[in-house]
This record gives C-alpha cells, sequence and structure tokens, in this order.
C-alpha cells in the first residue's frame, strides 16, 4: 500500500493491523491518494494463516473456560504443507494464543476440535492442562 500523505506512526500502524498489510509506504509524488497492491504473498497468506489459528485456539479457550492468562499445552495435527507453515509461525501462534506446544504424555486433554481448513484438508486442534 502506498500513501500520498504523510500520517504519524501511530495512525500508519493502525491502519496496517485494520486493512491487515506488512508495509505503508509514502509517496508524495504519486497522483492518486492511495495506491494498494492486491498481491498476496506467500508471507502474507502464512500471516493469515497464523491469524486463523490464533483464533481458533482462542475460541477453543474460552469453550473450556480459560481465564486469559492461563497457559496451556497446545496439540495440533494436520496436513505436511499446514503444518510447516504453522512450524515456521509456531512462536508467534503460542505467545498470542497463550500456549505451550507440548509433547507431555500425562497432560490431561481439556478441550479438542476437529474440522477441515480451507485446502489443507482435517486438522485437530487439542488444549491440555
Amino acid at each position: 500500500m502506498s500513501l500520498k500523505t504523510r500520517l504519524s506512526p501511530e495512525v500508519l500502524e493502525v491502519l496496517k493491523n485494520e486493512i491487515n498489510v506488512l508495509e505503508i509506504g509514502i509517496n508524495p509524488k504519486q497522483r492518486e491518494e492511495i495506491i494498494i497492491d492486491w498481491e498476496i504473498t506467500p508471507e502474507l497468506k502464512e500471516i493469515g494463516i497464523l491469524n486463523d489459528f490464533v483464533r481458533f485456539v482462542q475460541d477453543l479457550r474460552q469453550e473450556a473456560g480459560l481465564m486469559p492468562k492461563e497457559f496451556v499445552s497446545l496439540k495440533i495435527s494436520g496436513g505436511k504443507m499446514l503444518m510447516n507453515i504453522l512450524r515456521k509461525r509456531m512462536k508467534d501462534l503460542e505467545k498470542r494464543a497463550k500456549t505451550h506446544i507440548s509433547y507431555l504424555r500425562r497432560s490431561t486433554l481439556i478441550a479438542e476440535k476437529e474440522f477441515n481448513y480451507e485446502n489443507f484438508g482435517k486438522v485437530k486442534i487439542e488444549l491440555f492442562k
């Protein structure tokens, strides 16, 4: 996205978050007030997938009656391509969804959800305490 008019850094940050872009450039020489590049790059696609999974986990946390401050363990199962994308962004997912990726067998299952996700097929999310 490119703007003709310079805005404050705070306003630019809000705008970036609201319209889901990574960068906003300022070009006072352009004729149009706003130019939007509609190309969805692989990085934007991955961020969109991450955002979806943060929402899925937060919804599951809410259904389980968890408080926002409570950390839980998380397990996600799915197809290879989806799991590769999530592995690259797992630290962000853990932080934003207040979870830890866990491989412990002694944890107690508190919530689970199984669904088909876009073109990636069947996905299962499990929360443990």
